[in-house]
């Protein structure tokens, strides 16, 4: 039950989505998720800000330096990383001027497009106005000691320059909120925002008190105006030697991207319908899984990544 849902501030018209890239890294013997997003938007108001909300607790960080394209936390640093492998032609970073220009337009089915000449794009919050005023602040709930709660709430901003911005963070869960969100079911899913919204009304919001389900639909009820992408939601699930394979067993609304990472390490999925649903499993666990299914962390599987290049 990933992805997220996104907002402005009055809803979704001071923002319009272009792109929503989601690259997830599943551990399941460490009972983690780490997720990175590549958000591309366009900024209609000057000092805007925008709220996230992701299902479960999480943990956050902020790419203060989205461009070049981030890696994941899992992948290693030396070579070509996934997100440049695919998203390579999109944009184009001006040497002379240190600016980054959207060069081509790839819609939601991996076909490219020109885009009438250099867009300029806002890499935040580096390429800001005020780039150390640039933050991402968790907002909601607050820390009460609760080991799962149905999401967390978060707040990116001041974005002051209007037009399209490149936006990257990390977000990642464990422990309750990994066993409340997979845990041992056979079947789990990456959601799109409306998809996500009824799951968690219905799974998370709806077995609690009626005083506390007041509180939590209330919060929520501003998301139901989010943020669409239009162009593309696009899905990438990173496996071995990075992370646990998790394989497709169903989806709906969504299909596997014609253009795929240059390596073998990741399976790209893409759609531009924000009700889709991924479902994915992962393989039997054996003794000889149990012991190679995946490194102890993302660290070590860099380093043996970089041993084996050398």
């Amino acid at each position: 039950m990933m992805c997220i849902v996104l907002r402005g501030k009055s809803g979704d018209k001071t923002w319009s989505g272009r792109r929503s890239v989601e690259m997830l890294a599943y551990q399941r013997h460490r009972k983690r998720v780490d997720i990175l997003f590549a958000l591309y938007l366009e900024n209609k108001r000057k000092n805007n800000v925008l709220r996230i909300l992701h299902p479960g607790n999480v943990n956050w960080e902020l790419v203060k330096r989205p461009w070049p394209l981030p890696r994941h936390p899992n992948e290693p640093r030396n070579g070509q990383s996934i997100l440049e492998s695919v998203y390579r032609d999109v944009f184009s970073f001006d040497k002379k001027e240190k600016s980054l220009y959207q060069a081509a337009g790839l819609t939601a089915w991996d076909s490219y497009f020109t885009n009438g000449g250099k867009e300029p794009v806002t890499v935040w919050p580096s390429g800001d106005t005020e780039p150390a005023k640039g933050k991402m602040t968790k907002v909601f709930p607050e820390e009460n000691g609760l080991k799962f709660v149905p999401f967390s709430e978060f707040e990116l901003g001041p974005f002051t320059k209007i037009g399209p911005v490149l936006i990257g963070f990390k977000l990642w869960f464990q422990g309750e909120s990994y066993d409340r969100l997979l845990g041992d079911a056979p079947v789990f899913t990456v959601d799109g925002p409306e998809s996500l919204m009824i799951r968690i009304k219905r799974e998370y919001i709806l077995q609690m008190t009626k005083e506390d389900q007041h509180k939590w639909i209330k919060r929520m009820t501003p998301f139901e105006q989010f943020i669409g992408f239009g162009d593309s939601y696009d899905v990438i699930v990173i496996k071995k030697p990075f992370a646990t394979t998790a394989t497709c067993v169903w989806k709906n609304g969504i299909v596997k991207a014609p253009i795929q990472p240059s390596k073998n390490v990741a399976e790209r999925y893409i759609t531009a319908y924000p009700r889709f649903v991924l479902a994915l499993k992962y393989a039997p666990v054996t003794k000889v899984a149990m012991v190679k299914d995946e490194p102890e962390g993302p660290g070590e599987v860099a380093a043996k990544h970089q041993s084996t290049m050398k």
